[in-house]
């Protein structure tokens, strides 16, 4: 018999603070926008941070498809939507084309319009999503209103998502219902859904192993079916040559990546390259070494945790606990997937102390750990992770077996 409160006593006082946190964040978007001038907001960065590359490529679909990754119209066109911005500053549409069809219709609209819409659309994907993640715990009903607050009040989605103008929200929803197919035993359905993560490739990067490890067939079947749907819709949406422009914009960003890895700002990621940059950006041997070993490491503690689990639920939430870490490229702001991670494991670790002790250093350590990135070189929040990963491959299978 599943206690009624899974959380800990401080879980009121931790509504107060989310409630809190959500309504500053609020004021604070509400004075962006009636301060903004030339697309810059009263604090300096420009209306919607990130926006503005999504509905640049609204547009191009909407008038130049095939022209879609013209990194030179691209830049142009940011600039138009924000006069202010300086001249030397670059903000470039990355994903797949098919993502970008969603924004042809928010790119009909004026820019502040079209932001002030996707903020709309990003408070329902996140409902949604969360709606999605409560069908599939249904041990957590009577502590709902915490697990909403706690996870709309967390930074990489509330600030550097939704306020940024980011999918973080996307990506919450489409993680969150393959969970609750996965649950409904709509296999295939599920991976399919996974597939539309295919827009950034390096959030599925530990999901197709997990799948092979744990002989998820249809799972797998469904991701591959449903990610050669989504490659069809970026053909269908920019053609071949503008598919084309796109492999060739991926390997321009990998070299840039690797010659110039600074120039992307590292304090803004989280992958294990990105956790110490000042060491791992241009490596020494021992350096390169290091990262080998770790991410060895990593990978055999997960292939163990999966092979030996029976729990699908421990299994999905390691691969998406671990994935920030062990990609190549991780923004912040897709470090949203310790949501739903999370969310499956609260059933079965709630009697671990160590689970709700790791949720609030991920929590909070999520605030500051940018700036303290950008001051020091040491990505805090990386090292969160991957030690509350290590947690859940280590004490997540016992916590399993007493559910």
């Amino acid at each position: 018999m599943l206690p009624l409160n899974m959380f800990p006593p401080e879980a009121r006082l931790v509504r107060w603070v989310a409630a809190a946190t959500i309504g500053c964040a609020v004021v604070l978007l509400a004075v962006n926008f009636v301060g903004q001038r030339d697309g810059l907001t009263s604090f300096g960065p420009q209306l919607g941070a990130d926006y503005p590359a999504f509905y640049t490529a609204g547009h191009l679909l909407n008038t130049a498809p095939s022209r879609l990754y013209d990194l030179t119209l691209q830049d142009q066109l940011f600039h138009r939507w924000i006069p202010g911005a300086p001249a030397d500053q670059l903000l470039f549409y990355p994903s797949a084309p098919f993502l970008a069809v969603l924004f042809r219709p928010l790119a009909l609209l004026p820019y502040a319009w079209s932001y002030g819409v996707w903020l709309v659309i990003g408070v329902g994907l996140t409902l949604a999503g969360f709606q999605w993640l409560k069908r599939s715990t249904p041990e957590l009903a009577d502590d709902w209103p915490t697990v909403v607050l706690a996870g709309c009040s967390f930074a990489p989605l509330l600030v550097e998502g939704w306020i940024g103008g980011q999918t973080s929200a996307l990506v919450l929803f489409c993680v969150s219902l393959a969970i609750w197919l996965q649950h409904q035993g709509r296999s295939r359905w599920a991976g399919a859904a996974m597939a539309a993560l295919a827009f950034k490739p390096t959030l599925l990067l530990l999901f197709a192993p997990m799948l092979l490890a744990t002989r998820a067939w249809r799972v797998l079947q469904g991701m591959v079916l449903g990610g050669l749907v989504f490659a069809g819709v970026s053909v269908w949406a920019v053609g071949i040559e503008g598919f084309w422009r796109f492999l060739e914009f991926l390997a321009k960003y990998a070299e840039v990546r690797q010659r110039a890895p600074e120039s992307l700002h590292p304090w803004k990621y989280v992958d294990l390259r990105s956790a110490a940059y000042p060491i791992f950006y241009h490596p020494a041997g021992w350096a390169v070494a290091l990262m080998v070993v770790l991410v060895l490491a990593a990978a055999v503690l997960l292939w163990r945790t999966w092979r030996r689990s029976t729990d699908w639920r421990l299994t999905w939430a390691t691969a998406l606990v671990w994935t920030p870490v062990l990609s190549p490229h991780f923004a912040v702001y897709d470090t949203v997937l310790l949501i739903p991670a999370a969310v499956l494991l609260t059933p079965s670790c709630r009697q671990s102390p160590w689970f709700f002790r790791g949720l609030t250093v991920l929590y909070v350590v999520a605030w500051f750990s940018q700036p303290v990135a950008a001051a020091v070189g040491v990505q805090c929040l990386s090292v969160a992770v991957a030690w509350f990963g290590w947690r859940c491959c280590t004490e997540g299978e016992l916590s399993v077996g007493r559910s």
